[in-house]
């Protein structure tokens, strides 16, 4: 067996592409690329750059191999674009069961996508949970893992996993998509009970990620026959926490595993400088001994960036830095100025009355009221002129477009922004603010995307200085249009 990593992340693009070649067959594993924005940042030259090399790879593996595999419906691990699946075994995630609606509708238009262009010349197969075999060569694909950590909003992957069997020995490897490192117990569980002998895994995506602590698993284990009187430690009352961390109001339940009980924490950062999620103390009965123990976890150290962090304005956090070492409190607190009376007044019936509304002072409300009703006009005003522009008819917006000049700021986006507007006075998509590349691929609407797409890139490429392509797919857009 063969096996060529094709394009990652850590090649240049987001992708996890891998050819595999055995004896009987040449397999394609997610053949696609993409980029998308980092740490805020769009993709720069040199990653359009490495893009389109990639792309270019990625088609000349796909014409000479006899399957194809999709884990799942992301632009990073497939291309609908692409003619590369005529006269091909598609083997590809289910439509129909546990997957989330934007992967349901891709997958679906992908379908129709197969269906009109290589329905005579390839074969479309969903294989959620199935197994091939081609000769010598087995491909095994998993049921639906979680998309990263469980419960996550970008639906499910599957793993494929390809053994070859010869004289000399099997060979296994396991291709794990976008599990997200295995994070998912079942995933995990699932790699170790295959037995590969090579492991393709993806990773945590940082940029993806960010740095908010999410979850802390608390794993409670030793013997007794009433585990369920068994609870989670108070955490909010554990030394290091006050003030630090703003904890669930849902009280966590615990999950039994044979001799242990395990417990997730939802722990949310009050401040940058926390640099860990201090030790717990759990306090237990000896009967041996007969008198209580305590025993602490370790502390685990962490990394909180500021514009991570969950601000509350009404929560002072203490003037503390957490170490590696146990902290005193006692001390802390006595670091802290004492509160000192200054003044001192006897009550009287005078501090019952109010004040301000018993005096000439609410005179003073009338300046304010006012200035309140001038500012709802001024608002009033700015919100029609807002509702107005929104009225703008694609016509209007192509008549302020011929007023600009090819090369002026702005130009392209409401170069785009006129094609949205048109679709939606024709009733083709519900909303005139969408991104284009949430346009079908199929009919006008695809063919719109295809234009934009192919503006956007020559754009960010710079290649259109020389080339004069830019000015030409701008032309071929205008004719669109003037179809619309």
């Amino acid at each position: 067996m063969k096996v060529f990593p094709v394009c990652s992340e850590s090649l240049g693009v987001r992708s996890l592409a891998v050819f595999v070649e055995t004896t009987d067959v040449k397999i394609f594993i997610d053949p696609g690329a993409a980029l998308g924005m980092r740490y805020g940042l769009e993709p720069s030259d040199e990653e359009w750059n490495m893009l389109s090399h990639f792309k270019e790879r990625i088609r000349e593996i796909a014409n000479i191999c006899d399957i194809i595999t999709i884990s799942h419906y992301h632009y990073d691990h497939y291309d609908p674009d692409e003619n590369f699946y005529e006269g091909k075994k598609v083997f590809a995630k289910d439509i129909k069961s546990n997957i989330n609606k934007s992967q349901q509708v891709r997958g679906t238009e992908f379908k129709k996508i197969f269906e009109d262009k290589f329905k005579n010349m390839g074969e479309l197969i969903y294989c959620d949970n199935q197994n091939y075999e081609f000769g010598n060569t087995l491909i095994k694909f998993s049921s639906p893992f979680p998309h990263g950590e469980p419960g996550t909003k970008l639906g499910f992957v599957l793993m494929t996993t390809i053994e070859e069997k010869s004289e000399g020995g099997n060979f296994k490897i396991l291709h794990t998509s976008d599990a997200g490192g295995a994070v998912d117990e079942e995933s995990r569980d699932y790699i170790i009970s295959g037995q590969p002998n090579l492991i393709i895994m993806d990773g945590i995506a940082s940029y993806l990620a960010g740095y908010r602590i999410k979850r802390e698993n608390l794993e409670i284990s030793g013997k007794t026959s009433n585990w369920d009187r068994v609870s989670l430690p108070e955490i909010c009352c554990q030394p290091g926490f006050s003030g630090l961390f703003k904890l669930s109001d849902l009280p966590s339940v615990g999950k039994l595993q044979e001799n242990s009980k395990n417990f997730t924490v939802v722990l949310n950062p009050l401040s940058s400088a926390v640099a860990q999620i201090p030790a717990i103390q759990f306090s237990y009965f000896d009967p041996e001994k007969e008198r209580y123990q305590v025993i602490d976890t370790k502390a685990l150290p962490v990394s909180v960036s500021s514009q991570d962090m969950i601000e509350l304005r009404s929560v002072a956090p203490l003037p503390v830095k957490t170490t590696s070492g146990p902290v005193d409190w006692i001390k802390i607190y006595q670091s802290l100025s004492p509160l000192e009376p200054q003044k001192m007044f006897v009550l009287t019936t005078r501090d019952l009355n109010n004040l301000f509304l018993g005096s000439w002072k609410i005179l003073g409300l009338i300046p304010l009221l006012a200035i309140l009703t001038l500012a709802q006009m001024v608002l009033k005003k700015v919100l029609k002129q807002s509702e107005k522009k929104d009225r703008q008819t694609s016509q209007d917006l192509y008549t302020e477009l011929q007023k600009m000049s090819f090369d002026s700021l702005g130009f392209f986006e409401l170069y785009k922004k006129i094609f949205m507007v048109r679709l939606k006075e024709k009733g083709l998509i519900v909303d005139r603010d969408m991104s284009y590349e949430d346009l079908p691929l199929t009919g006008i609407e695809g063919e719109v995307r295809s234009i934009l797409k192919e503006i956007d890139a020559l754009r960010y490429s710079g290649s259109y200085l020389e080339t004069g392509d830019l000015k030409k797919a701008y032309e071929k857009g205008l004719v669109l249009y003037k179809k619309l």
